[in-house]
């Protein structure tokens, strides 16, 4: 099977524990975007060098995740289509579903999130595209939000 499109980085925020993983490519994902790169920064080489083996970042995953059956994401079809490639890749499933953060806010609530992200892109808070910061990013909006309501 040859991919398209494959994680390279993964990131979760779980009762205020941020874990990440870069990811070393499996062999056949081969493809590889230039304008991809120039957007989070990371080279094919360095996830060669020093990204984790994929099966390695499912059991961690699966470790850290022992407990939820939910993971929230700001953009679940591609993270989830992401996870389970990565769960194809070594041959197991997922014991979590992947749904949009969006679900557990009202219309109100979704304006002040996207304002709060919004002032943390303004002030360079945060690497964007960066897995781990998109990760924080949205945790300390949600908190925000939560604790503001």
């Amino acid at each position: 099977m040859n991919f398209d499109s494959y994680p390279i980085e993964v990131a979760l925020v779980k009762g205020g524990i941020n874990k990440s993983w870069l990811i070393k490519p499996e062999s056949n994902w081969t493809y590889w975007s230039v304008q991809a790169e120039s957007l989070h920064g990371i080279k094919r080489e360095t996830l060669l060098q020093e990204g984790i083996d994929a099966g390695i970042v499912v059991d961690e995953i699966n470790a850290f995740l022992a407990d939820e059956f939910v993971v929230y994401s700001d953009a679940p079809q591609w993270d989830d289509d992401w996870i389970n490639i990565l769960y194809f890749a070594v041959g197991k499933t997922k014991s979590f579903y992947v749904h949009s953060v969006y679900e557990l806010m009202s219309e109100q609530e979704k304006l002040s999130f996207e304002s709060y992200r919004q002032q943390f892109v303004e002030a360079k808070e945060f690497n964007l595209h960066r897995a781990k910061d998109d990760a924080l990013m949205l945790s300390k909006a949600y908190r925000l939000l939560r604790s503001n309501n």
